[in-house]
């Protein structure tokens, strides 16, 4: 299931879809999952969203607003305020540098 998160961050799951996936209940889902990998299934996608914003941000052609529509952010403030939580920075900060 981590290899399904992986190749596909922006998919929308559900937990009882993902048991589904893998042939579990959800709650020996939630706890088999944080046992072998150390996050929450959705504390992990969520890492993955965020790293992969952090390589959008630094690729000049996208802007602050088009990372956060494309993570599923309908306010870009809210975006910006979850990639500060994550990484200690705002993107603009990043944009800034890279550009």
């Amino acid at each position: 299931m981590k290899t399904l998160l992986d190749r596909n961050p922006l998919d929308t799951y559900s937990l009882l879809q993902l048991a589904r996936f893998v042939g579990l209940n959800d709650y020996k889902l939630k706890k088999g999952f944080r046992e072998v990998v150390g996050h929450t299934v959705f504390g992990y996608l969520n890492d993955l969203r965020m790293q992969y914003a952090h390589q959008l941000v630094c690729d000049s052609s996208f802007t602050i607003g088009d990372v956060a529509t494309k993570l599923g952010y309908s306010e870009t403030h809210h975006f910006s305020s979850a990639f500060k939580r994550k990484f200690g920075y705002l993107p603009s900060q990043l944009a800034n540098k890279s550009r």
